[in-house]
């Protein structure tokens, strides 16, 4: 391994870093490439490159650079934690694994490699990382966050093992520490809710259609529902499309929506419709996509659908709809950030979002019908072909044998459901609450039968069975 006889000046370094943290990504890009020039051995500076790239959402680049900063910094795990995040975005997943293993070889107390690393690969009993998990759980000194990725990870781990009794011993304990890091003011949230519906009790010509504007070039179609209902299956399946450009989880809508419309029940305006209308159109130019068709798969634009629905008339809106057991249970056991932040980390207040959730949509399908396509989860698996055939009709495109391959697009993968996306459509993956039905009892109980799902997937009442430990913030 060569030996790096340079290094550029501390100064170099700081003055690099301001302008990462001030987002002026090109102008790094151009500052890290000149240095290197004359630092070529300096590991810092291709480990900041790779960042750069990766900030910029050129990944390609970015495992380049990473590569070439292992090359001259071979023992730092941050390094390789790097390599294996950009591996996973490029859907190497074997590739990506690898690369956390030997994050957590080169620091065993790397707890958010042992997380990435836990939803790439199957555990079994005796499992050595498991017991370094624990071990690592011991420490006094643990931060919150590695508190919080670790018990994610054990419950993985544990649930893997068919051992459920541990594992949601440890995904409570996990949503636990990520609700200290990430409080949640339910009744905040049930006051957005209420605003939002006391905009249009009036009726729909209470919120005013903007302005008309010049003709655009793209029409967007918007993927929503709860979080883990099967959006990014779907935008897989749209983006398969010749005429569609699948953006994922652009998160321009609700911006543009708490910019410009707050929302105040009364005073929405034609001119802040349009202008809500604009900002998020001029973010989507930003893509510089050429498909005439594009998806937004953000979830929670559920909450903006009538919105979205009045600045967009030629929008469509696509409502993913999955059985409310599965799509809770998979919520509380996966770790990730939410926009309308930390319901996630209680079950009591998952299940009580989840009913404001249904009740909503509910409403936008009363004032808006015909509009909004429900789309089941389960009966897209089951009949992967008619149900294709309804979404692309109701979406305005023709029919393309193309959207039921069996591939993932060749895009980067910027969503938790990265690692499910390559696998075929399957059966089954909708039980996976049922093996903790005993502990699931104040869940299931606060989970009103939902109005969209076909009626074998209703939730039926179920017995009063306490949880293995109360799922509220310590």
């Amino acid at each position: 391994m060569p030996v790096v006889l340079q290094h550029p000046p501390s100064q170099a370094l700081r003055f690099l870093d301001s302008l990462y943290s001030q987002g002026r990504l090109p102008e790094l890009v151009a500052q890290l490439q000149a240095l290197l020039l004359r630092f070529p051995g300096a590991g810092v500076l291709h480990l900041r490159l790779g960042n750069a790239y990766a900030a910029l959402g050129r990944f390609g680049p970015a495992r380049e650079s990473f590569e070439n900063a292992i090359r001259w910094a071979p023992g730092d795990a941050g390094i390789h934690y790097n390599l294996g995040n950009t591996l996973r975005v490029l859907g190497d997943f074997e590739g990506a694994a690898e690369s956390y293993a030997r994050a957590i070889q080169l620091s065993p107390d790397f707890a958010a490699a042992h997380f990435n690393l836990s939803s790439l690969r199957t555990y079994r009993p005796g499992d050595p990382q498991i017991k370094l998990m624990r071990a690592q759980l011991k420490r006094r000194d643990l931060p919150k966050p590695a508190e919080m990725a670790l018990h994610f990870a054990l419950g993985k781990a544990h649930s893997d093992c068919d051992d459920p009794d541990r594992a949601f011993a440890h995904f409570v304990q996990g949503n636990r520490a990520q609700r200290a890091i990430k409080p949640y003011d339910a009744a905040g949230q049930r006051r957005l809710f209420a605003d939002i519906r006391a905009c249009f009790e009036a009726g729909i010509d209470a919120v005013p259609q903007p302005p008309a504007g010049p003709a655009q070039p793209q029409r967007p179609v918007f993927i929503v529902g709860m979080l883990r209902s099967g959006s990014t299956l779907v935008e897989q399946i749209l983006g398969r499309h010749s005429q569609v450009h699948a953006a994922g989880e652009i998160g321009l809508a609700s911006a543009s929506a708490r910019q410009h419309l707050g929302p105040a029940p009364g005073a929405i305006t034609a001119a802040r419709m349009g202008a809500f209308r604009d900002a998020y159109r001029a973010g989507l130019s930003r893509l510089r996509a050429s498909a005439p068709v594009i998806t937004d798969k953000m979830p929670h634009n559920f909450l903006w659908t009538g919105f979205l629905l009045r600045a967009f008339p030629e929008a469509r809106i696509v409502h993913m709809v999955r059985d409310p057991r599965a799509t809770c249970w998979s919520i509380f056991s996966h770790c990730f950030p939410t926009p309308e932040g930390g319901y996630d980390n209680d079950l009591r207040d998952l299940t009580e979002f989840h009913g404001l959730y249904a009740d909503l949509m509910a409403f936008w399908h009363r004032l808006f019908p015909g509009q909004i396509l429900d789309l089941h989860y389960e009966s897209l698996v089951e009949a992967p072909e008619a149900e294709t055939r309804r979404l692309l009709a109701h979406c305005g495109l023709a029919w393309e044998p193309g959207c039921l391959a069996d591939r993932r697009l060749s895009g980067p993968l910027l969503t938790a459901s990265g690692p499910q996306v390559v696998k075929p459509i399957y059966r089954g993956s909708s039980d996976a609450w049922r093996k903790f039905a005993p502990h699931l009892g104040s869940m299931l109980e606060g989970l009103a039968p939902s109005s969209f799902a076909p009626p074998s997937l209703l939730v039926p009442p179920s017995p009063r069975v306490p949880p293995l430990l109360p799922a509220t913030a310590a």
